[in-house]
């Protein structure tokens, strides 16, 4: 996975969808997401790329990967919910507060 993965799920998500689309459910936008992110997302079960919690951005797309994604790819399915902790882990990993901002060191 590389930083063109991150720029292609942060692109998607931002500037291709609207709000509205966050929260509908749509079928075909359902199995967009599971044809253009569901490698990633099985990528990403093992674990986020250490490159990734570097940067802001990247720590956005292993946030939103396995806490939203599935929400779209396994709609109402058991699955849905599996590995919603590594987004968790994510904003620890990247010392993301709840304000959203990365924390000094």
């Amino acid at each position: 996975m590389s930083s063109a993965s991150i720029n292609e799920i942060l692109n998607f998500w931002f500037d291709e969808l609207s709000r509205k689309d966050w929260f509908r459910k749509d079928e075909a936008l359902d199995s967009t997401i599971a044809s253009r992110f569901g490698t990633i997302y099985h990528q990403l079960r093992s674990g986020v790329p250490p490159s990734w919690l570097d940067t802001p951005e990247g720590i956005v797309a292993a946030i939103l990967v396995p806490d939203q994604f599935p929400r779209n790819m396994f709609r109402s399915r058991r699955a849905l919910f599996r590995h919603r902790r590594r987004g968790a882990g994510a904003c620890q990993a990247g010392n993301i507060g709840r304000d959203g901002r990365k924390a000094q060191s």
